[in-house]
């Protein structure tokens, strides 16, 4: 076995070393230490000594001699003779050999460097066979320069990352900052819109993504208010000029007369000043059921009962009007035929309805009740529905205004004549109270010649008697 080794060319400063399976050192790398650098592998103090004999010579081989033939063996009858008493070998440490490779980080002893200062060692330890026995050959490799680049990257880390850090956050706050720009810019443009400004939108920024659908949601928000505020204006100058017309009548009936007062006729003014009140009577009923069914569009459970649509339909055409109203009730589950709801709004519906046919009819109106198949929009699993046709001989609704009719204060060009009475809000409470009653209303042509409207409720199934 060579008993110089020489290191690696790439690795100058790792040490080699061969020791026997006694832990004697039999080759090293120049200035490597005398004792295995492995410290499993040794077997006994750097400082013993080796065993001597009684002369105090050392004992070849480090063993004491063989007792002599006839001392105290089969060979001789004297006692054998005692080894001089002296330091006795260690023995190697107990427990299973290591494994065939082995690698120790950070040794714990410190193995002295070329330049007196004290490195810590990587330690490899591997056995190798040959001719003369089994041996381990070792490598060190000094961990200075494992160190020192732990200690570059430590330093160049501590500057690396609060670096790092602000620029984390400069990037955020400007990607932040330009994802809630167009924020910034819907809220300034909403905190300008007031009540008189509904018709400004709010800038969609065009992007497909949350804040433009925010943007347009707002925008859609905005036409609804738009058109919501639109009607209420609507709807009050209506109401104020249906409601002056009245009242600046009645004042002039009383101006006239009271200017000329024994050429008057008294009662034919008091006829007409009562006409004109309950003309404004009707006109302000009719105002306040519709607020009132804008402030609850659904019927009170606890006022809802069994109501029998005949007799409603007969209680109001029985009232004097300008037309006769014939009444017919088609097949005898008609005769009986009920919904659930209140018999004052469905009066009301009634008598909207024939007040409207008997304006606009020539010479007679008539109204039909009747039980057919479900009702289109029902809900309630296809039950039968009652329906109430009124119809007229008049001029009819065109196609093109029969949904302007049911708004309100809707009216076609051929009624706005005060002489016929209407205000526009009568059809508009019909429809409210259908809808209210889970049913609906439509207008199509009569046989009769004029208009026809149809009002569908669904039946109830209790018994209205």
């Amino acid at each position: 076995l060579p008993s110089v080794l020489v290191a690696p060319a790439n690795r100058p400063g790792t040490q080699l070393q061969l020791v026997d399976d006694a832990g004697a050192v039999v080759g090293a790398t120049p200035g490597a230490a005398s004792r295995p650098l492995d410290p499993r592998l040794r077997t006994q103090p750097t400082d013993a000594k080796p065993p001597l004999d009684a002369n105090g010579n050392p004992l070849p081989g480090g063993r004491p001699p063989p007792a002599a033939n006839g001392a105290g063996g089969a060979g001789g009858a004297g006692p054998a003779p005692r080894p001089a008493p002296g330091p006795a070998a260690a023995p190697r440490p107990a427990g299973p050999p290591p494994p065939p490779s082995t690698t120790i980080v950070a040794n714990p002893e410190r193995a002295p460097s070329g330049d007196g200062t004290d490195q810590d060692l990587a330690i490899s330890a591997v056995p190798v066979v040959t001719q003369t026995g089994s041996i381990r050959l070792i490598a060190a490799t000094p961990l200075d320069g494992v160190r020192q680049s732990v200690d570059t990257l430590r330093q160049s880390l501590i500057v690396a990352i609060p670096v790092l850090v602000a620029l984390i956050a400069a990037c955020a706050w400007v990607i932040t900052g330009r994802a809630l720009r167009p924020v910034a810019l819907l809220t300034a443009r909403v905190d300008e819109i007031t009540a008189t400004t509904l018709h400004e939108r709010v800038p969609e920024p065009g992007t497909h993504d949350e804040i433009d659908q925010l943007a347009r949601t707002m925008n859609a928000m905005l036409g609804r208010l738009e058109g919501s505020a639109s009607q209420q204006q609507q709807f009050v100058s209506d109401a104020s000029h249906e409601l002056r017309t009245p009242v600046a009548t009645i004042r002039t009936e009383l101006e006239v007369a009271l200017l000329h007062p024994g050429q008057a006729d008294w009662t034919e003014v008091a006829r007409r000043v009562l006409d004109e009140d309950q003309r404004l009577e009707q006109i302000v009923a009719d105002l306040l059921t519709l607020a009132r069914f804008d402030e609850r569009p659904t019927l009170d459970p606890a006022v809802v009962g069994p109501v029998s649509v005949p007799a409603v339909v007969q209680a109001e055409a029985a009232r004097t009007r300008a037309r006769p109203v014939n009444v017919a009730v088609e097949g005898p589950a008609a005769a009986a035929a009920g919904v659930r709801g209140r018999p004052d709004e469905l009066g009301r519906m009634v008598g909207h309805l024939l007040d409207n046919a008997a304006r606009h009819a020539t010479s007679a109106v008539a109204v039909s009740v009747s039980v057919s198949g479900p009702l289109a929009n029902a809900t309630d699993g296809g039950r039968p529905v009652v329906v109430v046709a009124v119809d007229d001989d008049g001029a009819g609704v065109p196609v093109e205004q029969r949904a302007t009719v049911f708004e309100r204060f809707g009216r076609l060009e051929a009624g706005r004549s005060r002489d016929l009475g209407g205000a526009g809000l009568g059809l508009a409470v019909v429809r409210r109270i259908a809808e209210r009653h889970g049913g609906s209303v439509a207008v199509t042509d009569s046989p009769l010649g004029g208009a026809r409207f149809v009002v569908t409720l669904p039946r109830a199934t209790d018994d209205p008697a």
